[in-house]
């Protein structure tokens, strides 16, 4: 949901639910994908939980754009060339494929049909490369704009580089 009340509920309802085991004196450990630092669920839990004085402390993953790449066996980035992470189901990802520099469209789901037909009508079209569940079962790798399945799932990443 983005119902900004619905999802501080269910933030509030998790935080409790640590904060509980941890004053039963377990120890708590919150497993996410990719990072936990990087558009997780677990930032907005920890931080409840950290502000309410509990020790807490952030074991780093690895993100799922950094797996996507390893996957497609090509870097992100290269010399000067910058870096952006996207959130694809989020308003403005059109617009961002205008920054110079390697895009990577995270979450990007139902966004896939509109964000093709999008970088279809762009001028000078990007390269672009998607993984859907990386490293998961039902992995699938899509090796430019025209193979990649509009009806991949939520967990797909898409690699959008600038043609040189």
């Amino acid at each position: 949901t983005r119902d900004k009340e619905k999802l501080a509920a269910s933030h509030d309802a998790a935080a409790d639910q640590v904060k509980n085991w941890l004053d039963e004196g377990k120890n708590v450990a919150f497993l996410t994908l990719g990072d936990p630092t990087i558009y997780s669920t677990y930032a907005y839990v920890h931080n409840r939980v950290r502000d309410a004085g509990y020790e807490t402390e952030i074991v780093p993953g690895i993100p799922s754009f950094c797996a996507v790449s390893a996957k497609l066996n090509d870097s992100l980035t290269e010399a000067e060339e910058a870096l952006h992470i996207i959130p694809a189901s989020y308003e403005g990802a059109e617009e961002a494929l205008h920054m110079e520099g390697t895009k990577v469209l995270m979450k990007s789901g139902k966004s896939i049909g509109k964000l093709k037909e999008y970088i279809n009508s762009m001028d000078n079209p990007p390269t672009v490369k998607m993984v859907e569940r990386c490293g998961m079962d039902g992995e699938r790798v899509f090796y430019n704009l025209d193979e990649i399945d509009e009806n991949a799932s939520y967990f797909s990443v898409i690699i959008v580089r600038d043609k040189k």
